[in-house]
């Protein structure tokens, strides 16, 4: 995708964030980590993860025990030892508002939970209860104050949520904008970034709802979008000055279909003046590792 920049300012910012695409430990991936190891995975990429601050992941499976699979076509579960080697690439974040997280049901998805704050990454997306699902994780540091959402719009197959039961955010989005609005309302110097599940798969464009969906959530108040889940890297946006990125493809994944094996990084450069810049950093994915290409 190139070079893609917001509000791009000179001076050195004050907190750097680095957002990746999908992130699946199960399947051909668990064969990899089981030949090679958690580390061989991240082998490429860990100094750009290291460069960041904070980097923020979509963590496509329950990493969890916790066995109790839902009956779904594709059902995934990783080892949760195996967040170790997260945390010491420099995952600090992952979001688990996707629809997999659920493949163990709510148990499974709160033992993740558990397990990533175990390992000192901060789980987004989820709540023990659909009612705090949606709450956004805070960062403040250097001066610069963040508040990131994270959000599924695909649907939850053979799940269905309870009032009382671990649940990833599935706010409707004129809801969740609401939440966005009142928020910024009450926090105007606090940048707002908005990380979601979203899209149709092998799609290199978004759809209507992609679009509707995320001009929505900026004209609540949102700073950027980041979107993931068509396996796809699609076409970026500016919208009112604001950088949509509708999908980042794939980061770690065992596909092989075509166009599956690009992906695509997203640097997030703020400095406490305001200003945003934004990155897009082009990967290659070879036997599930992403490696970064010119």
């Amino acid at each position: 995708m190139g070079l893609l920049i917001a509000g791009c300012t000179t001076n050195k910012p004050n907190l750097v964030l680095l957002f990746t695409g999908d992130v699946m430990l199960d399947r051909g991936v668990r064969i990899q980590i089981n030949k090679y190891g958690v580390d061989h995975l991240f082998r490429n990429v860990k100094d750009e993860f290291h460069a960041a601050n904070s980097t923020i992941v979509n963590l496509e499976c329950p990493t969890t025990n916790d066995s109790n699979p839902q009956g779904k076509k594709y059902e995934f579960r990783a080892e949760p030892k195996w967040l170790e080697g997260l945390r010491k690439a420099g995952v600090s974040y992952a979001s688990l508002a996707n629809n997999h997280t659920i493949d163990q049901g709510s148990n499974g998805l709160e033992s993740t939970a558990e397990n990533l704050k175990r390992n000192n990454i901060i789980p987004l997306g989820w709540g023990k209860t659909p009612a705090t699902s949606c709450e956004p994780a805070l960062i403040d540091s250097n001066g610069v104050s963040v508040a990131l959402f994270a959000a599924d719009y695909i649907s939850l197959e053979n799940w269905k949520p309870n009032d009382s039961s671990a649940c990833p955010c599935i706010q409707n989005p004129d809801v969740l904008a609401i939440k966005i609005k009142s928020f910024k309302i009450n926090n105007k110097n606090r940048f707002v970034i908005v990380f979601i599940h979203w899209g149709t798969e092998y799609q290199t464009t978004p759809n209507e709802f992609q679009v509707q969906t995320a001009h929505l959530f900026i004209n609540a108040g949102a700073d950027i979008i980041i979107g993931s889940h068509p396996h796809m890297v699609q076409k970026s946006e500016v919208y009112k000055d604001k950088q949509i990125f509708y999908s980042l493809g794939n980061f770690i994944f065992d596909q092989n279909r075509p166009g599956t094996s690009q992906g695509e990084m997203v640097k997030v450069e703020l400095s406490s003046d305001g200003k945003i810049k934004t990155t897009g950093i082009n990967i290659q994915i070879n036997n599930c590792v992403p490696k970064i290409i010119e």
